[in-house]
């Protein structure tokens, strides 16, 4: 038996959200929002910054859009229907980062006041040895979208930044990740892939079936960004990218912007400009209920 909440019926991990509606004049089905803020990050200890979606919407992406002084980013998960969790250390004095959400809410039909639609969170944790790489895909479950991730790197003994998420890549049903290790044992850390079951279904049985589309594009680069685009009628929701494991070439930032954009910041400190892959998961906004 579930337990009821809130008006959410969560069981066995999965959570059952009867979404806000938005009024008849809002522009679009679905109805995606973006919420941001700036979190103050100190010296020493961990700094947490908490973000919930508005009007009980639910959250798809949470992720980093900017770090400034010695503000480092060592856990994004998800947390519970409405929320996000973001846990940051310093590399050296403190600092300030921006932390966003890509929330859902809904447009719905004339005649209809309430829709229901699914999220669940899947869980990976991968084990790199020292010096060297681990990867995996995290997929979900049948009837379900990846719309987003977060890296999870609290369980560490070591500094958290030896823990390097190189490579994040979508796919149709899921995300691969590789990590690599860069201290001196091997450590945990934690995917954590957000899912929406992909379609909504109204009270008189009406329904409407989420669409995601991916954008990739690669390029050269050593300290800078690339960004991607999301075609007309689509939200971006989660920036990925892959670099290449065995450079010293690593990503401070990737995320979401604006309504249809997305960017990948990198450093490299050491070596010459190398091969990068950059992606970008789009919501499509042109889906009606039938």
């Amino acid at each position: 038996m579930g337990r009821v909440s809130k008006g959410y019926l969560v069981r066995g991990g999965l959570a059952a959200a009867l979404l806000a509606a938005l009024p008849a004049a809002a522009l679009a089905t679905p109805a995606p929002s973006k919420v941001s803020a700036v979190a103050s990050v100190s010296a020493t200890g961990v700094s947490k910054a908490t973000m919930r979606c508005p009007n009980n919407g639910v959250p798809l992406s949470g992720y980093v859009s900017s770090l400034s002084g010695g503000a480092f980013p060592r856990d994004s998960v998800p947390g519970g229907i409405h929320g996000w969790n973001f846990n940051f250390t310093s590399t050296g004095g403190s600092g300030h980062a921006r932390v966003g959400l890509r929330c859902l809410r809904m447009k719905l039909p004339k005649g209809v006041s309430s829709v229901h639609t699914k999220i669940f969170t899947r869980k990976l944790t991968l084990h790199p040895a020292p010096g060297s790489s681990a990867k995996a895909s995290a997929s979900c479950r049948s009837g379900y979208l990846p719309t987003g991730y977060g890296f999870d790197r609290s369980a560490t003994t070591e500094l958290a930044s030896h823990l390097q998420l190189t490579s994040a890549v979508p796919g149709k049903h899921g995300w691969s990740f590789r990590v690599r290790n860069t201290g001196a044992s091997s450590q945990p850390s934690t995917i954590r892939l957000r899912c929406l079951g992909s379609r909504a279904t109204a009270a008189n049985g009406i329904s409407e079936r989420f669409k995601l589309h991916q954008e990739s594009d690669s390029g050269t680069v050593g300290t800078g960004a690339l960004g991607l685009r999301c075609p007309s009628g689509n939200f971006s929701l989660a920036a990925g990218y892959s670099v290449p494991a065995g450079d010293d070439i690593s990503v401070t930032t990737a995320a979401p912007r604006g309504t249809r954009s997305g960017r990948v910041s990198f450093r490299n400190p050491s070596g010459p400009k190398q091969r990068v892959h950059t992606y970008l998961s789009c919501l499509s906004l042109t889906t009606r209920f039938r």
